[in-house]
């Protein structure tokens, strides 16, 4: 998350320093720094303007940080807000002494919030114009900006991808009113819904005429990955995704046209579609695209075996550290469910996957990573895509915790996706004989969530989530008795 935030007036207050000189220079009196200006320029436009550049200047020092302007900076610290500051500033003033106008500010901000390392020199940008300020603003791609300025906030050249927030009170402007305890507040709330959203914590919305979802990516690889897919869709006239409004390199961060969920397909429908897009996104060659192996690849039984038994001893540490009643029962569970597998030899069992088998998958394949609106599904999230095994990817898709397909409908899709994929026999055979392992993998990683969970009672929660699952899709895990 990248904050921008105007320098004078909304980081700097300058009311008393003002006060001051202009209660010794002239007869105006008044306490607010806006009203005295109005006055002023009535008088004389030149002695405002030579003002003006002293206070910013030589009488800086004694100025002081906005209300709560800390504590703001203490919450962005605490939950990793980048912050940049961005300044419609002259070097020097129009009129009067030849002061350093930017290196007094440098100044003045090193010396008030010198502990607060995270807002390097760097990260202080100071512009001549007012139009390379707006530049600036696009240019660094801000989420959101903070001014105390309508004319920035409102201006034609503002950045369409960048939620504005006012600083200060104006009973003129469109914008809400806000001091840093309300921006604070405002923040908060983003990060709480940030926080809510489980299938990606990287993802947020901001607002600007049209709502925006923004997405940084933790890693080059997973922000390369999701771009290469997303390049390769529209390569090929594949508009099954939002609407790509802003890309960031050195953010790495993607800012796509916000879609209201709105579920209207039949399960037939969903399921059938969802099919669709798979063997629509490998009618191509997949092979001029030089595409890396998805996440989690496994290409025979031993594989599998392994990661199921990291996840196994993983899940262990995870559910004894919460110690709850349920953890226990959990754990026993899922170490039964695994030893079964290993003492029929399932893991040998599963039929070796060749490496031109192998298909482009989105990875994370579930209704969570979907947006189904008028009848329209948008398809989202793919970090992890890649060269995959069309079984597996069928597995997982089967045997998502979001959405309970039975066993029924399996049976009567895998006819229809072996006829559409022309699977061989290996392909056909490997999706059944995934089926009881994907459903240990699912469980694992939901277990992984509890990690997120603050609470016992959120905690407690989760665990049910997943006995829940184990046994509302345990008729997928006895297939196993099938090959045995």
């Amino acid at each position: 998350m990248l904050v921008g935030i105007d320098l004078d007036n909304t980081i700097i207050n300058y009311d008393s320093v003002f006060k001051n000189i202009l209660n010794k220079k002239t007869s105006i009196k008044d306490n607010h720094k806006k009203i005295l200006k109005k006055k002023l320029q009535s008088v004389s436009l030149n002695l405002w303007t030579k003002t003006q550049g002293e206070v910013y200047g030589m009488y800086i020092h004694r100025a002081k940080l906005s209300d709560n302007f800390q504590k703001f900076l203490d919450f962005a610290k605490k939950n990793s807000i980048k912050i940049i500051i961005v300044s419609h500033k002259t070097k020097f003033p129009i009129i009067g002494k030849k002061i350093n106008l930017h290196n007094a500010a440098i100044s003045f901000l090193n010396k008030n919030i010198k502990r607060y390392k995270f807002i390097k020199n760097k990260d202080i940008f100071f512009e001549e114009t007012l139009n390379n300020k707006l530049k600036k603003i696009k240019e660094l791609d801000c989420d959101f900006f903070i001014d105390d300025l309508n004319k920035i906030l409102n201006h034609k050249k503002f950045s369409k991808v960048t939620e504005k927030i006012f600083f200060g009170k104006n009973k003129n402007n469109n914008l809400k009113n806000k001091n840093w305890s309300q921006i604070i507040k405002l923040f908060k709330n983003k990060i709480k819904n940030l926080n809510n959203i489980e299938n990606n914590n990287k993802v947020f919305q901001i607002y600007n005429k049209l709502k925006i979802v923004v997405k940084n990516f933790g890693n080059e690889n997973s922000f390369k990955n999701e771009l290469k897919f997303y390049q390769y869709l529209k390569k090929n006239n594949l508009n099954v995704t939002p609407k790509i409004l802003k890309i960031s390199h050195n953010k790495k961060s993607i800012k796509y046209s916000f879609i209201k969920k709105k579920n209207n397909l039949k399960i037939d429908q969903l399921i059938l579609k969802n099919i669709k897009f798979i063997n629509n996104i490998n009618y191509f060659d997949i092979k001029k695209n030089n595409f890396s192996l998805a996440k989690d690849v496994c290409l025979n039984g031993k594989s599998y075996k392994l990661e199921l038994y990291k996840r196994l001893k993983s899940s262990k540490r995870i559910l004894e550290n919460i110690k709850l009643e349920e953890s226990k029962l959990l754990s026993k569970k899922l170490l039964e469910k695994f030893q079964i597998l290993v003492k029929n030899s399932y893991f040998d069992k599963i039929p070796k996957i060749k490496k031109n088998e192998l298909i482009l998958s989105p990875c994370d394949y579930h209704w969570r990573n979907m947006i189904i609106n008028n009848k329209k599904i948008f398809y989202i999230d793919f970090e992890y895509s890649g060269l995959d095994d069309i079984s597996k990817l069928f597995a997982v898709y089967f045997l998502q915790p979001e959405k309970k397909i039975s066993l029924r409908f399996y049976f009567k899709y895998i006819e229809f996706i072996n006829k559409l994929f022309k699977l061989n026999k290996s392909q056909y055979l490997r999706m059944s004989y995934l089926l009881p392992i994907i459903y240990l993998r699912w469980s694992f990683i939901l277990i992984n969530k509890i990690l997120k969970k603050k609470s016992q009672v959120n905690k407690r929660y989760q665990l049910v989530k997943v006995l829940n699952y184990l046994s509302s899709r345990n008729n997928y895990f006895v297939l196993y008795k099938k090959f045995t």
